[in-house]
């Protein structure tokens, strides 16, 4: 059985130990004080993702990274999120695949970069109100790939800002070379494709959040049962 999500990569390791041939002596008999030593460490370290103050704690220093708002994880917020994650993938997949005369038509490329920078933006701004930690990690993640790429997006007159959002210098676009703005918005390897990837799962994460019962306040309901999977990856 495989865990996937928070400190998965630990969990897997003690399920893997503890049905592997480890817990059996030399005589090739199984070690019954072994198994139950490895299962109430896997027990323990379950419980440990799964308390609240673990989870809030790693939200906290997510949050750090987009200046988060001290009002968080509403129904609306996470639906807000996936919503505009979505349009950021849609409008990033559309620069990826963008063929050569899409490049060499300069206002209509200035145009769909421009919406994909918006969609970004927006999609910045509804992480600060996320409590979803699997859509805060691939934020992130994306954010992390725009700094990677800082260079190669000033060549194209794309700037990278200190709250993580872009902005777009026309002039300095339009002076860019043909052969930059295919490397960052063109192909499967492209930065437009990364980003594109990267949107995707947060709309997911986001929309899997939404999913979880609320309660009339709007709040989540802590008695919520989701599957084995989200378990490790969401406040429950």
């Amino acid at each position: 059985m495989a865990l996937y999500g928070v400190n998965a990569y630990k969990s897997n390791t003690y399920y893997t130990s503890l049905l592997s041939g480890n817990n059996y002596n030399r005589n090739n008999k199984f070690n019954a004080s072994n198994s139950t030593s490895d299962l109430l460490s896997l027990m323990k370290r379950v419980d440990q993702v799964r308390s609240r103050s673990y989870q809030k704690n790693m939200i906290e220093e997510y949050r750090k990274v987009f200046s988060g708002e001290s009002e968080i994880g509403s129904l609306e917020n996470e639906q807000s999120l996936s919503k505009n994650a979505g349009k950021l993938n849609a409008s990033a997949s559309a620069l990826a695949t963008a063929t050569n005369s899409n490049i060499n038509d300069r206002d209509g490329l200035k145009k769909s970069v421009q919406t994909f920078i918006d969609d970004y933006n927006s999609t910045i701004d509804s992480l600060k109100k996320s409590n979803s930690v699997d859509a805060l990690k691939k934020g992130l993640a994306m954010t992390n790939t725009s700094k990677a790429y800082a260079r190669a997006l000033s060549r194209a007159g794309i700037q990278v800002g200190s709250d993580n959002k872009l902005t777009l210098n026309e002039e300095n676009f339009n002076e860019a070379t043909d052969g930059a703005l295919r490397s960052l918005f063109n192909g499967s390897y492209s930065f437009a494709n990364k980003t594109a990837e990267k949107a995707s799962g947060i709309s997911r994460s986001a929309a899997l959040k939404a999913q979880l019962t609320y309660n009339s306040q709007g709040m989540l309901d802590y008695s919520t049962k989701v599957s084995l999977n989200s378990m490790f990856s969401e406040l429950i």
